[in-house]
């Protein structure tokens, strides 16, 4: 093997380590954000420590009210995939169209304590469409010392349970 053969096959080599590292960089890139946010949704009780057990009726509906955010996140998150990375700018847009929409049959949730919609009043978009929060409206779970307009969802930050 001639001197100029080992070169070529080390650039070779480097440039498919290049290669594999930069594909893991834009993995990570991706991921990140997601994880965090998954993180940060985790401050809420865990439903999946057996809740019928051990949560009172009023941690179950706020559990509840909780995973109405992560569903209307979902659901915001399927029509920016559909509409140029841009969020609707009311809710309402979810539930229009051919079944339903975004929500399909369901419609915007209700609020386990209330039994009415508390999430579209509270709906806000950024300017660019590119980011949005949404709370339970009102002092609807002060029975577990919860604040006004909690639990709340944003974008950036994930869920804000308290």
């Amino acid at each position: 093997m001639s001197s100029s053969d080992t070169k070529q096959s080390l650039a070779s080599t480097r440039l498919r380590m290049t290669a594999l590292v930069s594909a893991i960089a834009i993995i990570l890139v991706i991921t990140a954000p997601i994880y965090m946010s998954l993180r940060a949704e985790a401050q809420l009780p865990d439903i999946n420590k057996r809740p019928s057990e051990n949560l009172t009726p009023d941690q179950s509906r706020y559990l509840a009210c909780g995973y109405n955010l992560k569903t209307i996140r979902n659901c915001l998150e399927m029509y920016k995939t559909d509409h140029k990375g841009k969020y609707p700018d009311k809710l309402s847009k979810l539930t229009e169209g051919k079944y339903g929409g975004y929500t399909g049959s369901m419609g915007i949730p209700t609020c386990p304590v209330t039994r009415k919609d508390t999430y579209s009043a509270s709906y806000k978009v950024s300017p660019d469409g590119k980011n949005f929060t949404v709370y339970c409206s009102g002092h609807n779970h002060k029975a577990l010392g919860v604040p006004p307009n909690r639990p709340a969802y944003d974008s950036r930050k994930g869920i804000i349970p308290r």
